[in-house]
């Protein structure tokens, strides 16, 4: 009997479990094989591999918007994969998967994502820990289970952000943190630390564990003077600083190069406080507060669970008192008011809340539920209230619900990339705005080590090939982007490929916006709109395809083509840096034989402020291999004083040994 006890006790949190891994496993491959997230993590971490490269591994990520534990995370599971792909006889070295990575991302997206996956099912059973240390009067697999089925962390847990690990961390450290109030022994202190340390390498703001450490061990000193305790048996202070000590080396070993590359953490670190305080251009049409609830109200929680996790928030740790209450709305309130500071709206943010809340709002649900029953003189089991708190608050998430569902058809990029690659001739010239398809381009090979660029250019010879050229978006300034809106530039254009997203922001605010606005105009008038592209009958369109009415051979075939007509500065304006645009042009050229454009366009991004001297030196070098085609001498020459003139002295470097590579075959073919 007592076995069978265990085995029901134990039945139940491995059915939640399974459940929670089974509905995000279910759908993990959506969208694929294309890659419509962000995953910078997912990015960082393959760059660090140095996979197909000379370079070998580099654990400095070169980017600190976030801190480094999730791409440390990524990059183990990389290295598990290829570990797995070579066992299974799929690759033979990692030059193998380079190329793979290149041809088709399916397989690393998915192992990405299971990371993910991972981080999601372990936060159920985090939520589980909390309920049952705070003390909750519900059963603790009923949050649980609410974090399980919740359709909006299913959603976040098959993409590759630093959210969901995020908030695992930060249920582990409340929990730790409850534990020291029952048991504050320097064991659970050292633990909670490393728990707070580890939350703020996923993410900057998950410091903010900082706050109830420190309510818990104030706490624990409270309950240890109303038990009459003397003095000596409360936890001193030191054992607070020395978990505060533990977190701050967590962090550190966890994102090492926030300290050991310093200069560029402040520099990044910078931006991103930028960012958060300017927000994203378009999406100022509600207050931070008020997008929020609205998202908690809709997609997140839904009203039942909002109002319970906000009425058990208020009565248990406001009036009530109760420590466990009181520890995590240390974090919930100053977490919510810190995002709610920032222009910066993204509702994933809010995913540190969820279960903390739903831990609230299931023990409110059933102190209600026990409340009425007593009231009527009868008693109330807590699978009683699991079947009643599951309808009730996660039906009414009608957002939530519908990105799930979407989950389950192609997504609108997948199929107007499908229909360029069928109808439009492969070497057209496609002006993309933001947000548009991704069509393979020389700006993709170009990214790829050589050996491996050549490898795939093969494999993929039969692909449609089009010369690509984005037009910019800035997130913070977004007047910057008026330059490149100008018709004349795109004569040369086969194709512009307008997205609702990028023009929707823009058609916000029409007088501050004039020039996209015109191009639009100009767009809609002078040229064919060929294809619209819905994510649903009756919908705005998300995707149009303008032709060239000017142009009727494809870039590509057209045996010679005007070369780049500069852009002109919009008075008023402020002009961002034009290189990368240049660059961007320049390959096009470059790769479909217009060598004379190609250093025309390279050109122009020289002498443009360059954004960095790593642009510097990708434009030299594309004017150098275009010389070199014809007149290795002058190459050599030109790369020269490109060097003398290089803005850092590693870019410098690298130029001068690439004049004497180029010398070196001048003085071998004269021979």
């Amino acid at each position: 009997m007592f076995a069978l006890e265990r085995l029901r006790r134990a039945a139940v949190p491995a059915g939640v479990l399974l459940l929670a891994a089974a509905i995000r496993l279910r759908g993990i491959g959506w969208g694929l094989p294309e890659l419509y997230e962000e995953a910078i993590p997912f990015l960082r971490a393959w760059t660090m591999w140095g996979w197909g490269g000379s370079e070998g591994i580099d654990p400095n990520p070169h980017f600190f918007h976030y801190p480094s534990l999730v791409f440390y995370l990524q990059f183990l599971g990389q290295g598990g994969l290829y570990l797995a792909l070579r066992a299974a006889g799929a690759v033979e070295s990692t030059f193998d998967l380079a190329v793979l990575y290149a041809v088709d991302r399916t397989p690393f997206v998915v192992a990405a994502r299971v990371v993910t996956v991972a981080c999601a099912v372990g936060t159920v059973a985090a939520t589980a820990r909390l309920s049952r240390e705070a003390g909750s009067s519900a059963a603790p697999w009923v949050p649980a289970l609410l974090l399980a089925a919740n359709p909006y962390h299913v959603t976040r847990s098959q993409m590759i952000e630093v959210d969901v690990p995020l908030t695992l961390l930060a249920t582990v450290a409340l929990g730790s943190a409850l534990r020291i109030v029952s048991a504050p022994t320097r064991r659970h202190h050292l633990l909670a630390g490393l728990a707070v340390g580890l939350s703020a390498s996923a993410k900057y703001n998950g410091a903010l564990l900082a706050l109830p450490l420190a309510v818990a061990h104030l706490l624990a000193r409270r309950e240890a003077r109303r038990a009459g305790s003397a003095e000596a048996t409360a936890p001193p202070v030191g054992r607070l600083l020395g978990s505060l000590v533990v977190a701050g080396l967590a962090f550190a070993v966890t994102s090492p190069f926030v300290l050991l590359d310093a200069a560029s953490f402040l520099e990044h670190f910078n931006r991103e406080a930028v960012h958060m305080r300017a927000g994203h251009f378009g999406r100022e049409e509600l207050a931070t507060p008020v997008f929020y609830l609205r998202a908690l109200s809709t997609k997140v929680l839904g009203i039942p669970a909002l109002a319970l996790a906000g009425g058990g928030l208020f009565l248990a740790a406001g009036i009530r008192r109760r420590p466990g209450a009181i520890v995590i709305a240390s974090f919930l309130v100053p977490y919510a008011l810190v995002i709610s500071t920032w222009e910066m709206k993204a509702d994933r943010y809010l995913l540190p809340l969820l279960p903390g809340a739903l831990v609230l709002a299931g023990d409110a649900l059933t102190r209600l539920a026990a409340l009425a029953a007593r009231s009527r003189g009868i008693g109330v089991r807590s699978g009683l209230v699991l079947a009643v708190a599951v309808p009730l608050l996660l039906l009414p998430l009608p957002s939530g619900w519908g990105e799930l569902r979407a989950r389950g058809k192609p997504p609108v990029l997948t199929r107007v990339k499908s229909w360029i690659e069928t109808n439009v001739p492969s070497g057209s010239l496609l002006f993309l705005e933001p947000h548009g398809p991704r069509l393979l381009g020389p700006l993709d090979l170009w990214a790829l080590p050589p050996e491996v660029r050549a490898r795939v250019a093969h494999r993929r010879a039969e692909d449609a090939f089009y010369a690509v050229q984005w037009i910019p978006m800035f997130q913070v300034d977004p007047e910057r982007s008026a330059i490149f809106y100008d018709l004349a530039p795109c004569r040369i254009a086969d194709y512009v490929v307008s997205t609702r997203a990028t023009r929707a922001r823009y058609e916000l605010d029409p007088g501050r916006f004039s020039r996209q606005i015109a191009f639009y105009t100009a767009l809609d008038e002078d040229w064919e709109r060929l294809r619209e592209f819905r994510d649903g009958p009756g919908g705005e369109p998300e995707v149009v395809l303008y032709r060239n009415p000017l142009q009727s051979v494809p870039f590509a075939q057209r045996g010679s083509v005007e070369g780049p007509i500069p852009l002109s500065p919009v008075p008023g304006a402020p002009t961002p840096p034009v290189d990368q645009f240049y660059f961007n042009l320049g390959l096009n050229y470059q790769f479909f034989g217009y060598l004379e454009e190609a250093v025309a366009s390279y050109e122009h991004g020289l002498r443009s402020p360059p954004a960095d001297p790593e642009m510097y030196e990708r434009l030299v070098t594309g004017i150098t291999w275009c010389l070199g085609r014809r007149d290795l001498g002058r190459a050599a020459e030109f790369a020269g004083r490109a060097a003398e003139a290089a803005p850092t002295e590693p870019v410098r470097d690298r130029l001068r040994r690439l004049r004497d590579r180029i010398g070196h075959a001048a003085a071998e073919a004269d021979r």
